[in-house]
Parts: C-alpha cells; sequence; structure tokens
C-alpha cells in the first residue's frame, strides 16, 4: 500500500500540537509536567509579587512607628489593668489574642523568660517568616520592669490571601493545556470516527489521514484505517472483475453453447421425422450429432471449472515442497505421452532444475494439461513442440512452451476460458500465466515460485 499522505486538513495549518509523535502517554506525561511547570511559574511570580508588595507596604516609617508605640501603650494599658506578673503566661496569651499575628518576648538579663504569641503557636514551617516590625520598650509589670519585644507579622493575613489567590490562578494553566490537548486529540478521534462513517456508506475513494504530528497510536489507526478501505476497494474492484468476466463468459457460452446445440436438435429433428431416412445418411447425421454433442460436454466442463474457479472464495490449495529437478519432468512427461500416437517431435531444454518449488500439483497438472489440450486443438503438430525451462528473476523457474499454430485453427471455437483459468489458478500458487500468439506461433510460459529455504524435501 502507498504510504498514507499526512494532511493537516483535520486540525488546520496553524495548530501548534502537543500531541508529538510518540506514545499517547509520554504525551500525556508531557503534558501535565508542562502545564504543571506553568502552574508553578505562575504560582510563585504571584506569590513572590504580592508579598514584596505587602511587605513594603507595613515597612513605611509612619506605618511602623504607629504600630510600635500602639502595642506598647496596649500592653502597658492590659498589664496595669490587670496586675500581671512577667511569667503569666495564660495572662499575656490572652492579650495576644487581640493581635492573631503579633509574637512577644519578655526578657529578664536579655533571656527571654516568656514567649506568647502567633510565633509560639506556629507550626515549625512559620518560624521561617520574618516578621515585618521589630521593637522593643520597657513595660511594668506587677513584679517589676522588664524589657518586652515585639515582632508583626500581619502582613501575612494578606500573603496568605494572596496565596489562594496564586494557587487558583496557577491552576488554570494546568487546566488550559490539558484541555487543548485533550480537544486536540479528540479531533483526530473524530475524524477517524467520521472517516469509519464514510468508509461504513460507500465512500471508499477518500483516503483516511491525519496531521503528521499525531501520536503513534493514531497514525497507526489511520493506517489500519485505510488499509481496510483499500482492501474494500481492491475486493470491489475484483468483485465487478468477476462479474464483468461472468457476464463475458455467459455471453461467449450462450453463443457457442447455441450452436451445437441448434445444430444437434436440427439434425435429431430430421431423423426423427425421416423414418425412410438412407442409412448412409443416418449414420452421418448422427455423427455430427455425437461430435456436437461432446463439443457441448466440453464447453460445459470448461464454463464448470471456471466458475469453480472463479466463483469460489475459497479454493483449498495443498502447498507442498517439491524437487523441481523431478516435478517439471513428471508433470511434462504425462502430457506428453498423450501425444505419441500423433507422432510429435519435441525439443527439450534446460527442464532439469535441482530447486525447491512450493506448489499444488493438482492445480499446477490442470495448467499443464491446459497447455497441451490447446496444442492439440490448434496446433500444427507436423511441426516439433519446443520446451525450455529456465531459472529467471532469481524467484522462479520459467517453463515456456512453443508450437506452431495451425492455418485453419481460426475454424476452431475458442471461448478463452482455459486461458482465464489457468491465469487464476497460477495467481493462487504465487506464480504466473501467460500467453502470447500471433499468426504463426502459441506460447504459454509458467513461473512456477522457487523456495530459497524449504524444510526437508521428501517428494
Amino acid at each position: 500500500m502507498p504510504p498514507i499522505p499526512r494532511s493537516s486538513a483535520l486540525c488546520g495549518e496553524r495548530d501548534i500540537s502537543l500531541v508529538k509523535k510518540g506514545n499517547l502517554r509520554i504525551h500525556a506525561a508531557r503534558t501535565i509536567a508542562l502545564g504543571g511547570l506553568i502552574a508553578v511559574l505562575v504560582y510563585v511570580l504571584i506569590t513572590t509579587v504580592s508579598s514584596a508588595l505587602i511587605r513594603r507596604h507595613y515597612s513605611e516609617y509612619a506605618n511602623t512607628e504607629t504600630k510600635k508605640a500602639g502595642y506598647a501603650i496596649s500592653l502597658q494599658e492590659y498589664v496595669s489593668a490587670n496586675q500581671v506578673p512577667s511569667h503569666d503566661r495564660e495572662a499575656l496569651r490572652k492579650w495576644t489574642d487581640r493581635y492573631r499575628y503579633l509574637y512577644i518576648s519578655v526578657y529578664q538579663d536579655a533571656a527571654p523568660i516568656v514567649e506568647e504569641g502567633f510565633y509560639y503557636k506556629s507550626t515549625i514551617k512559620s518560624r521561617h517568616i520574618n516578621p515585618v516590625l521589630k521593637s522593643q520598650a520597657s513595660i511594668t509589670f506587677a513584679d517589676g520592669t522588664y524589657i518586652v519585644g515585639f515582632e508583626d507579622f500581619s502582613y501575612i493575613r494578606y500573603a496568605q490571601i494572596w496565596q489562594l489567590i496564586a494557587a487558583i490562578t496557577a491552576f488554570w494553566p494546568l487546566l488550559i493545556v490539558a484541555l487543548y490537548w485533550i480537544r486536540l486529540l479528540s479531533r483526530y478521534i473524530s475524524a477517524l470516527s467520521q472517516a469509519a462513517r464514510r468508509i461504513n456508506n460507500g465512500d471508499l475513494y477518500t483516503e483516511v489521514s491525519v496531521p503528521p504530528h499525531a501520536s503513534q497510536e493514531i497514525i497507526s489507526l489511520a493506517e489500519n484505517m485505510d488499509e481496510m478501505r483499500e482492501s474494500f476497494l481492491d475486493r470491489l474492484s475484483k468483485e465487478k472483475e468477476r462479474s464483468r468476466s461472468n457476464q463475458e463468459l455467459i455471453t461467449v457460452m450462450s453463443h457457442d453453447i447455441r450452436t451445437p446445440l441448434t445444430t444437434l436438435i436440427g439434425y435429431a429433428e430430421i431423423m426423427d421425422k425421416s423414418p425412410d431416412l438412407p442409412e448412409e445418411e443416418r449414420q452421418q447425421y448422427s455423427s455430427i450429432i455425437y461430435q456436437r454433442a461432446l463439443r457441448l460436454k466440453e464447453l460445459t466442463d470448461e464454463m464448470f471449472y471456471y466458475f469453480l474457479v472463479y466463483g469460489s472464495s475459497d479454493i483449498q490449495v495443498d502447498l507442498g515442497y517439491y524437487n523441481a529437478q523431478v516435478l517439471i519432468p513428471q508433470l511434462l512427461n504425462d502430457r506428453l505421452s498423450a501425444f505419441q500416437d500423433l507422432d510429435v517431435d519435441f525439443h527439450t531444454e534446460g527442464i532439469y532444475y535441482p530447486f525447491a518449488v512450493h506448489t499444488d500439483i493438482s492445480l499446477l497438472n490442470r495448467v499443464f494439461e491446459n497447455i497441451f489440450s490447446n496444442i492439440r486443438k490448434y496446433g500444427d503438430l507436423t511441426y516439433p513442440i519446443s520446451i525450455r525451462a529456465e531459472r529467471k528473476e532469481y524467484d522462479f523457474i520459467h517453463v515456456y512452451i512453443r508450437n506452431r499454430i495451425r492455418n485453419d485453427s481460426h475454424d476452431v471455437e475458442s471461448t478463452q476460458i482455459g486461458t482465464k483459468t489457468c491465469s487464476k489458478l497460477m495467481a493462487l500458487l504465487d506464480g504466473s500465466f501467460i500467453v502470447r500468439s500471433d499468426a504463426e506461433y502459441y506460447t504459454a510460459e509458467v513461473l512456477i515460485p522457487i523456495s530459497h529455504t524449504p524444510p526437508s524435501i521428501d517428494k
């Protein structure tokens, strides 16, 4: 089958497909990896930019100083109002709960004695987050004055919101890439489905094609469908040829059968209606009737064998391995023995070839029987019959059979059924049958395939 043209008509010339040539699973992995990479880049970009902008906003001088003073004043008021000692962690926790993202440390001699707030309650990962504000102030507790450190992480509330926005936004590139790949793949499958529908509706002349960048599975499926289409087309062509040949056969046979049958009926009618017909004429008419009956039998035999070969789609072929050096002379000698009573000369050349052939003896015998039947019917047997065998084209043994044609051979009726049958039989044997005929000579060529690596030959 000729290569399938790789048209881009299914998906457009400008498509840049993610479905590269290869395995579909690899395509899917590449698509997910590409979409995931884009998603990660989008997520990192959004979170990085948003975090930088938020931190910049919270780091402005006025805003920072206001927060520093506000935290110290608020804590001092709370401690004074509730007489909170420096080591009362529970009281300090209640105050830090007012500020969700604030962490405080109470120091004594530069060492923290109490830690409370966001930093203390957060997970280990949160300890890698830097505060946007750090300050210290002297706070008078119920048991004395201590240094309190403040660390403000309030920008995180906005950073978390932007992280959520980044995650949602990053999901879309992955989804878009996957949907684009699925869309292209579905277009290929849809195109193949349409092609299958066309074939099912009888359109066997439109090729099944896919773009060159389709996956190997899609290309393979398209090739198989196109092979199926061509197989249907070839089968349809053979059916039409068979129907045409059968029609021609019926036309020829109807004429060839009608002619001897009319003659037979005519002479039989004369004999039936003329009881006093002279014996000499009666014998003459009987002989003519007999000859015409034989001709009718010959025609019907040819017709039945023709339909046996061409009308059956499952002819039994019994292939075997044979030594050509033994087989070919045997087939020829069986045919030549029928000419012994006619004093015919034969010229044989090169028929002894020590090669193995893979063939069916009964079908091959039918081919040689037809050839010599035609020679007996149309040949001028006063001239020698030439038989030559040679190895040709490396894969075949060619058997040439040639004889001179009688001058009156055009008066002999022929339907050419035998020639067509032999061509069909040799095609079944992976060989061929060729007939050449001119005004003087008839030449038949039988090409028998050689087997180069046969099993042991015992035939």
